[in-house]
This record gives structure tokens, sequence and C-alpha cells, in this order.
């Protein structure tokens, strides 16, 4: 048997290592370690808070911090203000811009935390610990506490809105002021409108009313802090909101003669007639019609040159002056009623007359006893409305109205007694006259609307007798009327005065311990605080025009009197500073004129219009001056 070789080996003999293996070791170590090291975990970066908006606010208040390195859910970071850990309730979970992505709805990112600010967080740097890292922020947080803070003045407390109001306090340190406030209609809530704050202290804030609307008086409330709501906020005083002062940009004519209708341009006037009032050089004047940028006003005979004023709601401006000028004497229009009757039989009418510089007289009769047999004798007085250019007669119960130039003749209303005496208040639209027999003033719409409504003598102490003349002072809002008779016996004659709404009781200016006969007619002079009176008609021998104090102070003084000059003169009318009025000697076939004198009695009275039938006050009859 031959030997084996020396290349052979058994399988149990040791085997030589070969290149290969030793690589394949090489290899697997090279492996192992790779393995090795990526399963060892890199460390988490630190957080790093940049900034929290807002940087101070009330617990409970939505914040939000940006940085980087936050970890991706809120489980991945603790939140510390001060000792106060976020809870898991804190965080916002529903970010509107998530709410379609469930997997980011979390409130948390890696550069962005939106989370509520704790009960009881306290101000200082904020804290976050993310994957065991601590950060603590490189600013403070300011936790907001109202329980300091307290609103206890407003100075002003009303205003317009762009005024300035301080808000005395303290604990201040204010972002926000609000004016707060209920809807007038329905009572609701209508939320908050900031104001600008000019300067803040801890115990005060100058701050702009802000444009809020003109409802009911407004709650002032103090927030600090970006807050959500009001209740969050101090609530103060009330502020009421005014409405902005009125502006006058101009008139329209700047001159005119008493009567004159003048025009007022400007802003923030009131739409509501009765809201504004106007002045010229310190006079009262009718105010006809109003929008919020124009006035349209009725210059009286008292009225003299100087600045016109406007007042809405208790703001006033004074605007350019108005030169009150003499009207040419061409341009007198007298209206008066005159006759007796109705129908065929009667000559009841009411006549237009026009006088120019010579004194020549032009009559126009408008409306009468024609009409419908209807217009009966004319009982007292005539009232104008000149701006709307209508005309106002009482005859026996009925009070008729038609236009100035005799067209729309009308009964306005029908009365279960006579009237006279009439006048009209032109800027509120209503009539006031005296129903003589009834011995009452009383006072209607001008537009024919509405209840007659008695102002005086339907009291047991206000009882007269024979009530008449009737005149107006607008300034103070006084009637003032006479009565003639003492027939009752609590009756007084006499010269009264009240108050235009008829509140409170009537006061007696002038009775016959002042030497007054039988007061008939009145007009009153407020620019000189004068009062004319008709006294004793149709006495013959005691006629008499007679002048007093406005407030019933002094003696009264006789200025015309006599055959020729004062016969039965029952109706008076102050214009261009002259006094008209009508004699009657009264009664069928008598004939009356109009004549006129100086104010202060002088000089020798002209007469105007003669040969005027039955105008005695027996028989009607009315006097009214176009004082344009």
């Amino acid at each position: 048997m031959q030997a084996p070789s020396a290349a052979f080996r058994s399988p149990t003999s040791p085997q030589p290592e070969g290149p290969l293996p030793a690589l394949k070791k090489l290899l697997l170590g090279l492996a192992l370690a790779v393995v090795a090291g990526a399963c060892e975990k890199e460390p988490q970066p630190a957080a790093v808070i940049t900034a929290v908006t807002p940087a101070r606010a009330l617990p409970g208040t939505v914040v939000t911090i940006t940085g980087y390195h936050f970890g991706s859910y809120p489980e991945d970071n603790d939140v510390y203000f001060g000792d106060v850990k976020v809870q898991g309730s804190d965080w916002i979970r529903d970010k509107p811009e998530n709410r379609d992505n469930p997997d980011s709805a979390t409130g948390a990112t890696p550069t962005e935390l939106i989370l509520r600010v704790p009960a009881q967080a306290t101000s200082g740097p904020l804290t976050i610990q993310v994957y065991g890292q601590t950060t603590v922020a490189t600013f403070d947080f300011t936790v907001v506490n109202m329980n300091g803070v307290a609103i206890t003045a407003l100075e002003p407390a009303s205003g317009p809105v762009g005024s300035t109001v301080t808000i005395r306090g303290r604990g201040f340190n204010a972002d926000e002021v609000r004016f707060t406030g209920p809807d007038r209609n329905s009572r609701v809530r209508f939320g908050t409108r900031e104001a600008t704050v000019v300067s803040a202290s801890d115990e005060a804030l100058v701050v702009i009313v802000p444009n809020i609307p003109p409802t009911d008086p407004q709650s002032v409330t103090v927030a600090l802090g970006f807050l959500t709501s009001n209740s969050d906020a101090v609530t103060g005083p009330i502020f009421t909101l005014t409405p902005p002062p009125p502006t006058v940009a101009g008139i329209s004519p700047e001159s005119g003669s008493p009567g004159s209708v003048v025009t007022i341009t400007g802003t923030n006037f009131s739409p509501t007639v009765s809201d504004n009032a106007v002045t010229v050089n310190g006079l009262a004047v009718s105010v006809t019609s109003a929008t919020a940028t124009q006035l349209t006003v009725l210059i009286p005979f008292e009225a003299t040159s100087g600045p016109i004023q406007v007042s809405v709601r208790g703001q006033s401006v004074t605007g350019p002056n108005f030169e009150v000028v003499a009207p040419p004497a061409a341009s007198l229009t007298i209206y008066y009623t005159a006759g007796a009757g109705a129908g065929a039989s009667g000559d009841a009418r009411v006549v237009k007359a026009n006088v120019d510089a010579s004194g020549t007289v032009t009559q126009t009769t408008l409306f009468g006893y024609s009409i419908n047999n209807q217009f009966d004798t004319p009982v007292g007085g005539i009232a104008l409305d000149i701006p709307n250019n209508k005309i106002y007669v009482p005859s026996r119960n009925r009070i008729w109205v038609g236009n100035t130039d005799g067209t729309g003749f009308r009964i306005l209303y029908t009365l279960p007694i006579s009237a006279s005496g009439i006048d009209i208040f032109l800027f509120e639209g209503q009539l006031y006259w005296a129903n003589r027999t009834a011995n009452t003033i009383v006072r209607a719409n001008a537009d024919g609307t509405g209840p007659v409504e008695t102002l005086f003598g339907d009291n047991p102490n206000e009882r007269f007798n024979f009530t008449t003349g009737v005149d107006l002072e607008v300034a103070n809002r006084r009637l003032y009327w006479t009565s003639p008779g003492s027939a009752i016996p609590t009756s007084k004659k006499g010269v009264y005065r009240g108050n235009l709404d008829g509140s409170g009781e009537p006061e007696l200016l002038y009775d016959e311990t002042d030497g007054l006969l039988s007061p008939y007619d009145i007009d009153i002079d407020v620019a000189n605080g004068k009062i004319y009176v008709a006294d004793n008609p149709g006495a013959l021998v005691s006629d008499r025009i007679i002048v007093g104090n406005l407030d019933g102070t002094g003696a009264l003084t006789t200025l015309f009197s006599g055959t020729g000059v004062v016969v039965n003169a029952s109706y008076l009318e102050i214009a261009d500073g002259q006094l008209y009025w009508m004699n009657s000697a009264g009664g069928a076939g008598t004939i009356g004129a109009i004549l006129r004198g100086n104010l202060d009695g002088s000089g020798t009275p002209e007469t105007l219009i003669n040969n005027i039938p039955r105008t005695g006050t027996g028989n009607g009859g009315g006097l009214a001056i176009d004082k344009r």
C-alpha cells in the first residue's frame, strides 16, 4: 500500500487559514460596530425661546410661544410660568388652520407652542423642558393682575366722538381702553370699540373717544393686556356720548328786514325742528324747517343786528352777523277783516292791502261771505304764517285757513263756541287762540290735526271773563292774553301771562288797580320789554292805547287817545318800529280805519286805510302786518 502524499489532509486535521476568511471577519466586525453606533441615541438640542405673544396677559389668556427645538406634541414639552406647570387642559389642540389635519392639531410643533396662561401663573421668565433639556427664557412674561385696577372718575363724563377724556383710577399701565354699552332697541351688547390711548400712568389714562353708536350712555371698561372679552376688564362710570357741536358755514341772505326768511347752512343740525334753537343778537327766532345741514328761520320784528347763534341739544356755535335793515315803504302789506254776516246779505271778508311809498293803497278781497255761504262775521285777529304763505282767520265758531294769495280757503276747525285773538307759534306749528265766550285759552295743530287743547281757563282758580287778545313771547315760551270783562264774580279784568304749555298758574300783570278799564287786545315788544294794550274800546271818550313793562312792573302810560285817533281801537300790531291799530265806531253802517303811530306815542298818528265797514268788537275785525 502506497503512503498518502504530503498534500493530503484528513478531515480531522487542522486546516490552514486562507486570505478570504480573514476578510470576512473584518467586515463582520465593522458591521457590528456600525450597528452598535446607530443604536446609541444622539443627544436632543436644548429648546430656544424667541418670543411670547402677548408678552403680558391675564391667567386664562391664550399665548403663543415661538422658537425651535420644541417637542412635536404637548406631552413632549413641560412649560412653566414661574413654578406653575401648564396642564394638559391648558393646551390649545384645535388651531383653526389644523382642524382638517388631526395629526397636526396638537397645539405643539417644533417651532410653536399654543396654550393658556395657568390660573396660578406668576410673572417672570418662562421655563421649558424638552426631552430632559431645560431652557429658561431670556426675558420676562408678565401675568396681569386685575385685582388692583379701579376706575374712579371720568373727566369729563360726556362728550362727542373724537373728544379727549381722562380716566382717573389706579393700577393702570394700559394697553387698551374700551367704550361699551347696550344697544337702545334690542338691549343686546353690541361689542367693543377701542379708544386711542394718548398717554398712560398708574393713575390716569388720557384717551380719545372712539366712534361708538349714539345710543344710551356707555360704560367705560379698562382692559390690561390683549384681552378676549369684556369680562376680563374693569368697568367704570357711565360716559354719555353727546352729538358733535353744530357748525355754521354761512347764512343767506346776510341782511334783511324783519320778516325775512334766512337760510343757515352748516353741519350737525337736528332734522327735528324743536331740537334747534337760533338767536339773532341774543333774541330767539322761529325755526321753520330743519335738516342736518340747513335751517330756515324767520327774523322777528324785535330783532337787531348781531351774530346768529345756533344751539343743538345744548351745544352752541356762533355764526356770521345778520344785519337787520328797515324794509322799503313800498313793501308794507296789511291784512284785515271787515263786515259781518254770511251769504248774499252779508259782507264779511278778508282783505289784503298793499301800501306803496307814496301812501297809495291797493286793496284786494282774498275771500269772504260768498264762499259756500259759510264765512260769517270774523270775530278776532288774523295770524300769518309767512314762510308758508298761510293766513288763519277765526269766524264765529270756525277757524279758517287759506293762502295769502286768496286760494285754498277752507275750514280748519269747527268749534263749539266762538274764537278770537288767534295767533300762531311758527316753529312748533301750533295755533293759540282765545275762546272768548268760553273764557279759555286753547291751542291746536296748525295743520288741523289733533284735538283742541285747553291751556288756561278750565281750572276753577282761573276764571276769566271774555278772553280776547293773545300774543306770544318766543324766547321765554310764554303766552300773553287779555280778559276785559268782570261779569263772573271771581273773574278779574286784566292782562295775564302763562307758560306756553299751560303748566303752572297764570300771572296777572295788570288789573284795575293799575288803571285798566277794559283791556281788549295786546301786542308785545320783547326787544324793548314793553306791552301795548288797546283799553276800553267802544267807550269813545275813554278809548286809549296804553303801554307798560312786559314784566308787569311800573305804571301804565297812555300813548294815544282822543276823537279821530283812537275810536274803538280793538286790534294792535307792531311792525317796522311803529304801532298799528284798527279803529271802528262799531255797528252796521259805521266805518273804521287803520292807523299807525310811533311806539313812544310821539308825533301825529297817520291814517293808512279809511272807510272800512263794520269792524267793531261786536262785528268782527282783525289786523295783521306782513313784516317782511
